[in-house]
């Protein structure tokens, strides 16, 4: 049998620490972001999403609550986008990659209904780029 990879522990610590801001990063981004806020007026009052990492044992399910996002527990979201390892996490939250290219190269997996994908994968985008857009793979 073949034992699970190492992971690196500045990876680890990266990625939890993006996973704490990321509530309050979404609360604040329908206000600064144009593209976020047509996303969340499209994705429609009381939609729920979750960003998950396989493995990784750390997922954080949003609710559209009026213009804005909050965090929930123990509901069943409506769409999921499930990064398929931690590396890959890392890669697109370090901006080592974007969004697009980690779902070109199957990074992360969707769950949910393909009508509102497109919208969850522009906001989360939107997100990465308001947000982080002095890294590489955020940069217009």
């Amino acid at each position: 049998t073949q034992s699970p990879p190492e992971r690196a522990l500045y990876k680890q610590t990266y990625v939890n620490t993006m996973m704490m801001f990321l509530p309050a990063i979404m609360k604040v981004a329908p206000q600064i972001s144009k593209t976020v806020a047509h996303e969340t007026i499209v994705l429609g009052p009381g939609f729920t999403f979750a960003i998950d990492i396989d493995g990784f044992g750390r997922a954080i399910i949003f609710k559209q609550v009026g213009s804005s996002w909050k965090t929930v527990e123990d509901i069943e979201p409506d769409f999921v986008i499930e990064f398929r390892d931690l590396d890959y996490a890392f890669d697109v939250f370090a901006g080592t990659i974007s969004l697009k290219e980690a779902l070109a190269a199957r990074l992360f997996a969707t769950h949910g209904p393909n009508s509102k994908g497109v919208a969850i994968t522009y906001l989360f985008n939107a997100v990465l780029q308001t947000f982080f857009c002095w890294r590489s793979a955020y940069r217009k």
